[in-house]
Parts: C-alpha cells; sequence; structure tokens
C-alpha cells in the first residue's frame, strides 16, 4: 500500500507523463521546448522535496527521476538544437503581460522615472504621483519597476485594486493589503518583521484599525525607511464605494495616509482623470501630480521593437519594415509587441516547412509587415475593444464619439456631426488623451495609424457596455 507522501509523488509523475506526451505533440518547436522545460522544472522541484523527506521509501525513487529529468532536458535540447539549425527566431515580445519587478524586457520610460524620483525622494515631503494613459500603455509595469528605481530604503506593495476592490467588505479588503504589506516586508532584501495585526478589531472598526496598524509599521520601518504602497487602477474603489462595499471612509483613510504618516507614500494608476471619477478624490488627492504615461519615444519604440529583451538576435528586419512597424504603432507598446509577436510567429512556422539549408530570408522586408496586419488586427481585439469603451466612458457623448472617430477614420468631412461647439470639445478631449493629433493641413489624424484601420474594419461598431 502506497504512503501518503508516496501517492502524493505518483499523482504528480503521472501529471508529468501526460503532459510530455502533450508536449511532444506541439506543431511549433517553441512550444514543444518550452513545454519540456517546464516539465524537467517540476521534476527537479520533486527531486529537491524527496532530497528533503524523512521518508526513506521515497529515496528509492530518486534514481528513477533523475533519469526521467536527463531524458527530458536531452529532448528540449534536441528540439533547441533543430530551431537553431532551421533559423527559427526565438519569442521575445510580450503582448498585454505585466512586466514584473527588475524584468530585463522593460525598456524606456526615463524621463518618466526622473520625475517620479523628485516626486518620491528628492521633495523636502512625498508628493503622490497619479499615472494617467490609455489602456494598455504599461502604466501597471512602471509601477512594478518603481522598488528598483527608488532603492532598499523603500518597502514597496503593489497593488492591483481591478482585482480587490471587488472585496466583500473594508475589512477584507485591508485585510488583504495588510497581508500582502507584511508579505513584501518578509521578501524584501532587508528583511522586515511586521506587528500582527488585530483581526477581531478591524472586523468592527477596519479604517481605525488599519490605520493604527500603519503607525506600528512606521516605528518598525525605523529612520529611513518608508512604506510604497501602489494603487494601479486606483479609481476601482469607486466601484466598491457605489456598490455598498465600502463607503466615504476609504477616501479618508487614504487621505489620512498622505498628510499625517511621513513614513508612508502612495503612488496611483489609472486610465481616468481626476474629474471622471468620485470627486471625493479632490479631497483625498490634494497633493497629487499628474504624469501622463502614453506612447514610446520614437528611440525607445525602436528598441524595443527591434530588441524587445535579451537574446533576440541583431538584423531581423529591414529598415523600410522597421519605419512602417513604428510608423503604424505610433509607439504604442502594447501593438509593437503584438506586432513582433505575430511577425516571429509567422516566420517560425514558415520555417517549419522549408528544407534543411534553406537561406534565412533576413532580413524581413515592408512586405512581411503588411502582411502580418490581419492577424494583429484579430490579435488585438480585445485590446481595440477595450480602448473604445474606454473612449465611450471619457466622451460621455456615444453617438457623437463613434460619428466622429468613424468619419476621421474614413476620411470623411466632420461638418455634420453635432454641433461646432460639440465637435470642438471631443476633438479637444481626443487630443488630451492622446488618441488624436492636430495635423498640417489644419485637420486631425490619428496618432495610431492601426487604431485607425480597425475602426475602419468595423462592421458595428461596439456600444457601451
Amino acid at each position: 500500500m502506497l504512503e501518503e507522501g508516496e501517492a502524493l509523488l505518483f499523482r504528480e509523475l503521472r501529471s508529468i507523463s501526460v503532459d510530455a506526451a502533450g508536449a511532444m505533440m506541439a506543431r511549433t518547436r517553441a512550444a514543444r521546448e518550452k513545454l519540456l522545460r517546464t516539465l524537467v522544472e517540476r521534476l527537479q522541484k520533486e527531486r529537491i522535496a524527496l532530497g528533503r523527506s524523512d521518508r526513506a521509501r521515497l529515496h528509492g525513487h530518486a534514481e528513477g527521476l533523475a533519469q526521467w529529468q536527463h531524458v527530458l532536458e536531452a529532448e528540449a535540447k534536441s528540439v533547441a538544437q533543430q530551431r537553431e539549425a532551421a533559423g527559427e527566431i526565438p519569442m521575445r515580445y510580450s503582448a498585454g503581460a505585466v512586466l514584473e519587478r527588475g524584468a530585463a524586457a522593460f525598456q524606456g520610460r526615463d524621463d518618466l522615472f526622473r520625475t517620479l524620483e523628485g516626486l518620491l525622494i528628492n521633495q523636502p515631503s512625498k508628493i503622490t504621483p497619479l499615472l494617467l494613459g490609455q489602456p494598455r500603455t504599461g502604466k501597471s509595469s512602471v509601477l512594478k519597476q518603481l522598488p528598483v528605481r527608488l532603492g532598499a530604503q523603500v518597502l514597496p506593495v503593489y497593488l492591483d485594486m481591478e482585482r480587490r476592490a471587488s472585496a466583500d467588505t473594508a475589512a477584507s479588503l485591508l485585510g488583504d493589503i495588510v497581508g500582502v504589506i507584511q508579505r513584501e516586508a518578509q521578501s524584501h532584501p532587508q528583511p522586515l518583521s511586521l506587528p500582527p495585526l488585530d483581526k477581531q478589531g478591524l472586523a468592527a472598526e477596519p479604517y481605525r484599525v488599519f490605520e493604527n496598524w500603519i503607525e506600528e509599521v512606521e516605528r518598525a520601518l525605523g529612520e529611513g525607511r518608508w512604506l510604497l504602497l501602489a494603487l494601479d487602477e486606483f479609481n476601482r474603489i469607486d466601484e466598491a464605494v457605489r456598490a455598498g462595499r465600502m463607503d466615504e471612509r476609504i477616501f479618508f483613510l487614504l487621505r489620512s495616509l498622505i498628510q499625517h504618516h511621513p513614513q508612508v507614500a502612495l503612488a496611483l494608476s489609472g486610465t481616468f482623470a481626476l474629474d471622471e471619477c468620485d470627486p471625493r478624490w479632490y479631497d483625498t488627492l490634494k497633493s497629487v501630480r499628474n504624469l501622463p504615461v502614453t506612447f514610446l519615444r520614437p528611440d525607445e519604440a525602436e528598441r524595443v521593437f527591434t530588441k524587445p529583451a535579451p537574446g533576440f538576435p541583431d538584423g531581423v528586419y529591414s529598415e523600410v519594415a522597421i519605419e512602417r512597424a513604428l510608423s503604424l504603432t505610433g509607439g504604442q507598446p502594447f501593438l509593437i509587441h503584438l506586432l513582433g509577436e505575430t511577425l516571429v510567429n509567422r516566420y517560425n512556422y514558415e520555417r517549419t516547412t522549408v528544407a534543411p539549408g534553406t537561406p534565412p530570408g533576413l532580413p524581413l522586408p515592408v512586405s512581411a509587415i503588411d502582411a502580418a496586419l490581419p492577424e494583429v488586427l484579430t490579435g488585438g481585439e480585445t485590446f481595440f475593444v477595450s480602448l473604445w469603451q474606454w473612449l465611450l466612458r471619457i466622451s460621455q457623448d456615444e453617438p457623437g464619439m463613434a460619428a466622429l472617430l468613424s468619419a476621421l477614420a474614413k476620411g470623411q468631412p466632420l461638418d455634420n456631426i453635432g454641433s461646432s461647439e460639440e465637435r470642438e470639445e471631443l476633438l479637444g478631449l481626443f487630443v488630451e488623451r492622446d488618441l488624436l493629433a492636430p495635423d498640417e493641413a489644419g485637420g486631425y489624424t490619428f496618432r495610431v495609424p492601426l487604431i485607425a484601420e480597425w475602426i475602419r474594419q468595423q462592421r458595428r461598431l461596439p456600444t457601451l457596455r
């Protein structure tokens, strides 16, 4: 009869066996190699667990696991050699992914970080930055990189409010935040043991108990160290207040943290400006500094497209192809990664069908960019729809906005759309929010041509959800 630990081990090995069979059936070499290396990591984890176990019976399986791991490693290496021989390009693009702290793929934004350092370090008292920008411009990734830029004196806590604002009560939200702060303190380069939380008191008086706990945290931090609470999608709190899961005391709490706790700083990000959120944010964020997170500068965009991460080869694209890619994406980081991802996938798939020794066909010509565009527009559908939904919300004029942007995208006159005052208000808003830019002819053009192309291809534009 199997022991409990042995049964768990066999269950995991059975799962690895099934997944190994699936990995070998992967249609692309890149996927096959990645899946195999994941299985190698799982086997290594099981071997480490066996080594730490005090059950002698389990140790008898160690040699079998080592042999299995060796077989999978050899197969992964073989697939990698096949990819290299075929001239496949390694996938280094990360469309839609939030880049974690210190990720080598994070590039650019030097001007933004200089400003953030000034607000949070160089001022006599910390000023709250509010990162504002369209969806998918990299705001979350910027917040994730703050600890790297601000130094070890900071205890950074990244809080995704889109997920946390769904908490049933203020107590559960604040209790969750406490848990994140405690985990970050333990994993910090200079680990810190924080005081326990009065959970019973939190259930009865969540705001007061949480702030009292923060005072204890400040004492534990000591001189020179401070806590940074980075609230991503900060305006999700509005929804929780409207739904009755929290009340207006959340605004009072945040204002108190900013004004009365010198060792606590807040950094916020979102897609909606303060005048588009609950009016109580104005009182809460009296010292806020709006920082636009817009598209990448041309030099940054080129660097991201041609060298998305270490290990990406040189000379993949021709100069004309690079110019076309940068022009179409307008420096929008998500679309740069999506276009690159699509191009690499298409190229690698083609390499699986050519005879061995076929020249690589690099650099890719501009025709490869144009051929990939239908797939980019299809693959980016969720991005385009979420952007459109955001535009509907900030414009508060669904028919006017849809008619105006559709006409602009199709090169049609705007004179018959609403009144001149309504048109100018919408055009001014869209220029302010980086969707449009004035052109030399006195009209307006889309800053990201791919957005205009998506609008042109819609038989029926989405309505507000």
